[in-house]
């Protein structure tokens, strides 16, 4: 298992060492992790610290699409696309672990690169024990040379364990991230001891942690357990936007939007968008381009109506859907790929970047 390359536009690279999810708010509803794992990886095979071997399908429940009516009421051969959910059933990946320790210090010649670490996954699930947790910290104090982007739904637990494991002595803290690692089933003898030993003693905490939040009401509750986290930045991934949110409290490094995609996509409002560029544009008083410190914003998978030219909507996988304000199929920009503008420009500022 090497690093892949990853198409989320704010990464380089995107690995998970977690398999399996189950929903924790309404962001969840049309997950597209669940979708691959239930389609189109649902053969993919790993083997759990147990050794037991599963498929990504057994950690999916399948709701098939219901026949579409016809205009008389009667079925039509087409049916609504299925639907997916995970089923609870959340375990490590030990090879997948070992291989987060592996990655190469280059990829395409650049150091420092970005990992979108659990991307399909939450690294602070609840059926999850300690320990796992300790084992991924292990593995970010031992790559401290990457920066690791860990985005959870779970954020006063992940706030309550770093910060619990933070607060150790240095030797103690060492001693549970190693105990882990061999918990976790990694050779140990081939790994740094030297490096993840210093990591403890120097008390750095090097990633950096963000949390997903959908509306208002899952803004509010997990952006201050976030704030209270340590971490070397935070972020919010308001992905995928469901409604008006308002930045309050002090602002955080990065915020990134997104509209959903897939069959099932619920639409977007762009002004729900515009609401949040302004505010992040005040907060930096009005920089058009931020300064270290200031907070960065990053925009993508938004598709306009050239009709209404008034909301953000999505379309399934590169076919129309109609746009909710006026029912056009006028589509601009595409919504997969690149950074859609906004109001005549695109917005993918990255913290620590030119």
């Amino acid at each position: 298992m090497s690093a892949a390359k990853t198409k989320i536009e704010w990464a380089d690279v995107a690995h998970s060492v977690v398999r399996g999810c189950s929903r924790a708010s309404d962001g969840c509803a049309e997950c597209w992790s669940a979708r691959m794992d239930g389609s189109r990886l649902k053969g993919q095979s790993f083997t759990d610290t147990s050794g037991q071997l599963h498929t990504m399908g057994d950690l999916v429940k399948i709701f098939p699409g219901q026949p579409k009516l016809g205009g008389k009421g009667q079925p039509l051969k087409a049916r609504e696309p299925n639907r997916y959910a995970f089923n609870g059933q959340v375990y490590l990946d030990p090879a997948a672990l070992q291989a987060a320790i592996d990655l190469p210090r280059v990829i395409d010649g650049k150091t420092g690169y970005s990992v979108f670490w659990n991307h399909r996954s939450d690294t602070a699930h609840e059926q999850l024990p300690d320990w796992v947790i300790d084992a991924q910290v292990a593995v970010w104090l031992l790559r401290h040379d990457l920066r690791m982007l860990v985005l959870t739904k779970r954020a006063g637990r992940m706030q309550r364990h770093l910060s619990e494991l933070m607060s150790l002595t240095p030797n103690a803290r060492f001693r549970r991230c190693w105990d882990a690692l061999g918990e976790a089933g990694i050779d140990r003898h081939a790994v740094p001891f030297g490096r993840l030993a210093q990591s403890c003693y120097d008390g750095i905490a090097p990633w950096w942690m963000g949390v997903s939040a959908e509306n208002q009401e899952s803004y509010d509750e997990r952006i201050p357990e976030l704030r209270a986290t340590p971490a070397a930045g935070h972020f919010a991934s308001l992905e995928p936007m469901l409604g008006p949110i308002e930045l309050r409290g002090p602002m955080l490094s990065w915020y990134i939007i997104g509209a959903e995609a897939g069959p099932n996509a619920r639409p977007a409002d762009l002004d729900w968008v515009r609401s949040v560029r302004d505010q992040v544009l005040a907060a930096r008083d009005g920089r058009s381009m931020p300064l270290p410190g200031d907070p960065h914003l990053f925009v993508k998978q938004l598709d306009v109506c050239e009709e209404c030219e008034g909301r953000g909507y999505v379309a399934p996988w590169g076919d129309g859907i109609p746009c909710p304000e006026c029912g056009g199929y006028e589509i601009a920009g595409n919504v997969r790929k690149g950074n859609p503008p906004l109001d005549g420009r695109s917005w993918a500022e990255i913290p620590g970047t030119p």
